[in-house]
Protein backbone atom coordinates (compact mmCIF):
# COMPACT_ATOMS: atom_id res chain seq x y z
CA UNK A 1 0.00 0.00 0.00
CA UNK A 2 0.65 3.67 -0.32
CA UNK A 3 0.04 6.79 1.02
CA UNK A 4 -0.90 9.91 0.09
CA UNK A 5 -1.87 13.32 1.57
CA UNK A 6 -4.40 15.66 0.74
CA UNK A 7 -3.75 19.62 -0.56
CA UNK A 8 -5.23 21.86 -2.49
CA UNK A 9 -3.93 23.07 -5.91
CA UNK A 10 -3.06 26.24 -6.67
CA UNK A 11 -6.20 27.64 -7.94
CA UNK A 12 -7.67 27.88 -4.28
CA UNK A 13 -6.83 30.67 -1.79
CA UNK A 14 -9.11 29.91 0.79
CA UNK A 15 -8.79 28.15 3.28
CA UNK A 16 -9.48 24.29 3.47
CA UNK A 17 -9.68 22.40 6.73
CA UNK A 18 -8.56 19.25 5.48
CA UNK A 19 -5.48 20.44 3.47
CA UNK A 20 -2.52 19.72 4.77
CA UNK A 21 0.58 21.48 5.17
CA UNK A 22 1.34 25.22 4.53
CA UNK A 23 2.93 27.29 1.95
CA UNK A 24 2.74 27.82 -1.60
CA UNK A 25 1.84 24.71 -3.97
CA UNK A 26 5.52 23.87 -4.71
CA UNK A 27 6.48 24.08 -0.94
CA UNK A 28 3.88 21.95 -0.11
CA UNK A 29 4.33 19.17 -2.64
CA UNK A 30 8.17 19.00 -0.62
CA UNK A 31 6.96 18.65 2.52
CA UNK A 32 4.51 15.64 1.35
CA UNK A 33 7.71 14.06 0.38
CA UNK A 34 9.80 14.76 3.33
CA UNK A 35 6.72 13.58 5.84
CA UNK A 36 7.65 10.51 3.90
CA UNK A 37 3.96 10.41 1.64
CA UNK A 38 4.40 8.84 -1.76
CA UNK A 39 1.79 10.98 -3.64
CA UNK A 40 -1.23 13.80 -3.69
CA UNK A 41 -4.46 13.62 -3.17
CA UNK A 42 -5.34 17.07 -4.95
CA UNK A 43 -8.40 19.35 -4.10
CA UNK A 44 -9.30 20.48 -7.48
CA UNK A 45 -12.02 23.74 -7.62
CA UNK A 46 -11.73 24.87 -11.00
CA UNK A 47 -9.20 22.83 -13.53
CA UNK A 48 -9.11 25.62 -16.05
CA UNK A 49 -7.27 27.89 -14.22
CA UNK A 50 -4.85 24.98 -13.77
CA UNK A 51 -1.98 23.95 -16.67
CA UNK A 52 -1.86 19.71 -15.61
CA UNK A 53 1.36 19.27 -17.45
CA UNK A 54 2.59 21.69 -15.28
CA UNK A 55 0.87 20.02 -11.78
CA UNK A 56 2.53 16.91 -13.15
CA UNK A 57 5.69 17.97 -13.81
CA UNK A 58 6.04 19.81 -9.72
CA UNK A 59 4.48 16.82 -8.11
CA UNK A 60 6.50 14.47 -10.01
CA UNK A 61 9.79 16.65 -9.28
CA UNK A 62 9.88 15.33 -5.59
CA UNK A 63 9.32 12.01 -6.80
CA UNK A 64 5.30 11.66 -6.16
CA UNK A 65 2.33 10.42 -7.50
CA UNK A 66 -0.79 12.20 -7.67
CA UNK A 67 -3.24 9.29 -6.34
CA UNK A 68 -6.71 11.35 -6.96
CA UNK A 69 -8.57 14.05 -7.87
CA UNK A 70 -10.76 14.93 -5.00
CA UNK A 71 -14.00 16.73 -5.31
CA UNK A 72 -15.22 17.87 -1.77
CA UNK A 73 -14.46 21.37 -2.38
CA UNK A 74 -16.82 22.05 -5.74
CA UNK A 75 -19.52 21.60 -2.55
CA UNK A 76 -18.06 23.30 0.67
CA UNK A 77 -16.61 26.49 -1.68
CA UNK A 78 -18.06 26.03 -5.43
CA UNK A 79 -21.93 25.64 -4.08
CA UNK A 80 -21.74 23.09 -6.71
CA UNK A 81 -23.42 19.73 -6.26
CA UNK A 82 -24.82 16.96 -8.81
CA UNK A 83 -27.75 16.76 -7.03
CA UNK A 84 -29.76 20.10 -6.05
CA UNK A 85 -33.47 21.20 -5.85
CA UNK A 86 -31.97 23.96 -8.62
CA UNK A 87 -31.68 22.34 -12.12
CA UNK A 88 -28.80 25.20 -13.03
CA UNK A 89 -26.86 24.29 -10.21
CA UNK A 90 -26.96 20.35 -11.09
CA UNK A 91 -26.30 21.51 -14.94
CA UNK A 92 -23.18 23.40 -13.88
CA UNK A 93 -22.14 21.02 -11.55
CA UNK A 94 -22.05 18.00 -14.33
CA UNK A 95 -20.27 20.16 -16.77
CA UNK A 96 -17.36 20.92 -13.77
CA UNK A 97 -17.44 16.85 -12.89
CA UNK A 98 -16.56 16.29 -17.12
CA UNK A 99 -13.86 19.38 -16.45
CA UNK A 100 -12.40 17.12 -13.04
CA UNK A 101 -12.46 13.90 -15.20
CA UNK A 102 -10.94 15.83 -18.15
CA UNK A 103 -7.96 17.04 -15.64
CA UNK A 104 -7.58 13.94 -13.81
CA UNK A 105 -6.75 12.37 -17.39
CA UNK A 106 -4.56 14.98 -18.29
CA UNK A 107 -2.35 14.49 -14.83
CA UNK A 108 -2.12 10.61 -15.73
CA UNK A 109 -4.51 10.51 -12.51
CA UNK A 110 -6.86 7.34 -12.31
CA UNK A 111 -9.24 8.40 -9.63
CA UNK A 112 -11.59 10.89 -8.93
CA UNK A 113 -13.14 10.58 -5.35
CA UNK A 114 -16.95 11.66 -5.16
CA UNK A 115 -18.35 12.09 -1.59
CA UNK A 116 -20.08 15.41 -0.58
CA UNK A 117 -19.86 16.19 -4.37
CA UNK A 118 -22.90 14.27 -5.05
CA UNK A 119 -25.28 16.45 -2.87
CA UNK A 120 -28.42 15.77 -0.58
CA UNK A 121 -31.85 14.54 -2.09
CA UNK A 122 -34.43 17.08 -1.23
CA UNK A 123 -36.28 14.05 -0.53
CA UNK A 124 -35.56 10.27 -0.18
CA UNK A 125 -37.50 8.10 -2.96
CA UNK A 126 -36.94 5.31 -5.39
CA UNK A 127 -36.77 8.49 -8.16
CA UNK A 128 -34.22 10.54 -6.80
CA UNK A 129 -32.11 7.66 -6.49
CA UNK A 130 -32.77 6.94 -9.79
CA UNK A 131 -31.93 10.84 -10.77
CA UNK A 132 -28.43 10.51 -9.07
CA UNK A 133 -27.75 6.95 -10.48
CA UNK A 134 -28.41 8.56 -13.89
CA UNK A 135 -25.95 10.97 -13.47
CA UNK A 136 -23.52 8.68 -12.18
CA UNK A 137 -24.08 6.73 -15.33
CA UNK A 138 -23.41 9.84 -17.75
CA UNK A 139 -19.46 10.21 -15.88
CA UNK A 140 -19.11 7.11 -15.47
CA UNK A 141 -19.30 6.98 -19.15
CA UNK A 142 -17.24 9.97 -20.02
CA UNK A 143 -14.65 8.78 -17.52
CA UNK A 144 -14.52 5.25 -18.83
CA UNK A 145 -13.56 7.06 -22.17
CA UNK A 146 -10.64 8.74 -20.91
CA UNK A 147 -9.13 5.79 -18.70
CA UNK A 148 -10.19 7.36 -15.07
CA UNK A 149 -12.39 5.41 -12.91
CA UNK A 150 -15.11 6.96 -10.19
CA UNK A 151 -14.79 6.19 -6.41
CA UNK A 152 -17.95 6.86 -4.81
CA UNK A 153 -17.94 7.52 -0.70
CA UNK A 154 -20.22 6.43 1.52
CA UNK A 155 -20.46 10.23 3.83
CA UNK A 156 -21.92 9.45 7.48
CA UNK A 157 -25.85 10.06 8.22
CA UNK A 158 -24.41 13.48 9.97
CA UNK A 159 -23.65 14.81 6.62
CA UNK A 160 -25.54 13.45 3.79
CA UNK A 161 -28.99 11.59 4.05
CA UNK A 162 -28.22 9.01 1.44
CA UNK A 163 -25.36 6.49 0.52
CA UNK A 164 -24.29 6.46 3.84
CA UNK A 165 -22.70 2.99 4.34
CA UNK A 166 -20.71 1.04 1.86
CA UNK A 167 -23.20 -1.79 1.38
CA UNK A 168 -25.42 1.24 -0.07
CA UNK A 169 -22.98 2.28 -2.44
CA UNK A 170 -22.68 -1.52 -3.12
CA UNK A 171 -25.63 -1.66 -4.26
CA UNK A 172 -25.86 0.90 -6.44
CA UNK A 173 -22.32 -0.14 -8.26
CA UNK A 174 -24.16 -3.72 -8.48
CA UNK A 175 -26.88 -1.50 -10.04
CA UNK A 176 -24.82 0.08 -12.76
CA UNK A 177 -22.30 -2.49 -13.47
CA UNK A 178 -19.73 -0.38 -14.75
CA UNK A 179 -15.83 -1.41 -14.41
CA UNK A 180 -14.84 1.77 -14.03
CA UNK A 181 -17.46 2.80 -10.75
CA UNK A 182 -15.74 2.04 -7.79
CA UNK A 183 -15.92 2.52 -3.90
CA UNK A 184 -13.77 4.47 -1.23
CA UNK A 185 -13.80 4.19 2.54
CA UNK A 186 -13.18 6.94 4.70
CA UNK A 187 -12.08 5.52 7.79
CA UNK A 188 -14.04 8.59 9.94
CA UNK A 189 -17.50 7.97 8.10
CA UNK A 190 -17.02 4.06 8.46
CA UNK A 191 -16.21 4.65 12.15
CA UNK A 192 -20.23 6.02 12.22
CA UNK A 193 -21.56 4.23 10.00
CA UNK A 194 -20.31 0.23 9.65
CA UNK A 195 -20.63 -1.72 12.45
CA UNK A 196 -17.54 -4.06 11.39
CA UNK A 197 -14.35 -3.21 10.10
CA UNK A 198 -13.50 -6.26 8.68
CA UNK A 199 -16.88 -7.43 7.45
CA UNK A 200 -17.00 -3.68 5.54
CA UNK A 201 -13.32 -4.59 4.07
CA UNK A 202 -14.66 -7.95 3.24
CA UNK A 203 -17.96 -7.09 1.33
CA UNK A 204 -16.14 -3.96 -0.25
CA UNK A 205 -13.46 -6.14 -1.98
CA UNK A 206 -14.28 -6.14 -5.39
CA UNK A 207 -15.07 -2.86 -5.57
CA UNK A 208 -12.57 -0.93 -3.41
CA UNK A 209 -10.06 1.49 -5.23
CA UNK A 210 -9.32 3.72 -2.69
CA UNK A 211 -9.36 4.83 1.31
CA UNK A 212 -9.12 7.97 3.24
CA UNK A 213 -7.77 7.84 6.35
CA UNK A 214 -8.56 9.61 9.13
CA UNK A 215 -9.35 9.16 12.58
CA UNK A 216 -12.27 8.29 14.63
CA UNK A 217 -12.90 12.43 15.14
CA UNK A 218 -11.16 12.83 12.05
CA UNK A 219 -8.03 14.03 13.38
CA UNK A 220 -4.53 12.72 12.66
CA UNK A 221 -4.44 8.82 13.01
CA UNK A 222 -3.79 7.89 16.58
CA UNK A 223 -5.52 10.90 18.26
CA UNK A 224 -8.81 9.06 18.26
CA UNK A 225 -10.12 5.34 18.47
CA UNK A 226 -10.36 4.05 15.36
CA UNK A 227 -8.45 0.89 14.80
CA UNK A 228 -5.97 0.78 12.29
CA UNK A 229 -3.79 -1.85 12.94
CA UNK A 230 -7.42 -3.80 12.32
CA UNK A 231 -7.95 -2.04 9.18
CA UNK A 232 -4.64 -2.74 7.84
CA UNK A 233 -4.78 -6.31 8.12
CA UNK A 234 -8.09 -6.24 6.64
CA UNK A 235 -6.85 -4.49 3.66
CA UNK A 236 -3.59 -7.07 3.62
CA UNK A 237 -6.27 -9.88 3.36
CA UNK A 238 -8.19 -8.87 0.81
CA UNK A 239 -4.84 -7.74 -1.30
CA UNK A 240 -5.65 -4.48 -1.22
CA UNK A 241 -2.52 -2.72 -2.63
CA UNK A 242 -3.81 1.01 -3.39
CA UNK A 243 -3.60 4.35 -1.35
CA UNK A 244 -4.12 5.44 2.35
CA UNK A 245 -5.19 9.01 1.42
CA UNK A 246 -4.90 11.26 4.53
CA UNK A 247 -8.06 12.83 4.38
CA UNK A 248 -8.74 14.54 7.83
CA UNK A 249 -8.69 17.78 9.52
CA UNK A 250 -5.20 19.49 9.45
CA UNK A 251 -4.95 20.49 13.42
CA UNK A 252 -3.44 22.11 15.43
CA UNK A 253 -2.05 23.27 12.10
CA UNK A 254 -1.75 21.89 8.58
CA UNK A 255 2.26 20.95 8.91
CA UNK A 256 1.93 19.14 12.21
CA UNK A 257 -0.65 17.69 11.17
CA UNK A 258 0.82 16.40 7.34
CA UNK A 259 4.31 15.12 9.36
CA UNK A 260 2.12 13.51 12.35
CA UNK A 261 -0.16 11.42 10.11
CA UNK A 262 3.25 10.93 7.32
CA UNK A 263 5.10 9.33 10.45
CA UNK A 264 2.17 7.04 11.92
CA UNK A 265 1.03 5.60 8.53
CA UNK A 266 4.63 4.78 7.53
CA UNK A 267 4.93 2.99 11.03
CA UNK A 268 1.67 1.58 10.61
CA UNK A 269 2.78 0.18 7.04
CA UNK A 270 6.13 -1.17 8.41
CA UNK A 271 3.64 -3.25 10.86
CA UNK A 272 2.96 -6.72 10.64
CA UNK A 273 -0.20 -5.97 12.05
CA UNK A 274 -0.73 -9.28 13.16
Amino acid sequence: MKIAATTVSQDIKQNVSISLFKGRFYERISKVANAGFDGIELLVLDPSHLDPIEVLSSVQEFGLTIAAIGTGVQASLGKLTLVSSDPAIEKRALLRAYEIIDFAAACKTPIVTLGSFRGYLPKISKCNRNHFKTILAKLANFAGERKVSIAVEPVNRYENNFMNTANEVIELLDELSYSNLGLLLDTFHMNIEEGSIEKTIESASPFLLHVHIGDSNRLPPGQGHFPFQLMIQSLRSIGYESWLSAELLAKPDPDIAGFTTGEYLCELLSCPCE
